[in-house]
């Protein structure tokens, strides 16, 4: 049930509902496979579930399970679980950036448009220069 009687082109939208929708597949962070601590960078492993009908005595729940889409499909044509880049950086000393990819594959000239870029924020700001060396490592 919306909020509003009334839509408006800028109304939030509400995403609750398909977090409650059987039909809906998700995908859940469930581990860091690997993680460099020089570069900041990583892979997380994301497990594909879905919400499944658990009848228990006179209730009825909804608990995540693991999920396949493909059954019929041999493993190394459709990954169902997949590990995936992510980085971390730092915009600010109390801010921190985490990008987290949605593709296998990402592109290096994509990766430094985006750190040219956030360089040349933080130079704006009038902050000293970002050094994750001296953050990440101990």
């Amino acid at each position: 049930m919306s909020e509003y009687s009334v839509s408006f082109q800028n109304q939030p939208v509400d995403v609750s509902e398909e977090f409650s929708k059987q039909e809906s597949h998700f995908f859940i962070g469930s581990n860091i496979k690997e993680f460099d601590q020089r570069s900041a960078t990583g892979k997380i492993w994301w497990k594909s579930m879905a919400l499944k009908q658990r009848v228990s005595y006179h209730q009825v729940t909804l608990p995540l399970e693991d999920y396949r889409v493909w059954r019929d499909v041999p493993p190394e044509e459709y990954q169902d679980d997949r590990d995936l880049p992510f980085s971390i950086s730092f915009i600010t000393p109390r801010t921190v950036r985490l990008r987290l990819a949605a593709r296998p594959e990402t592109t290096l000239l994509r990766k430094v448009l985006s750190h040219t870029v956030a360089f040349l924020l933080n130079h704006l700001l009038g902050n000293q220069p970002l050094q994750l060396s001296k953050l990440l490592v101990r």
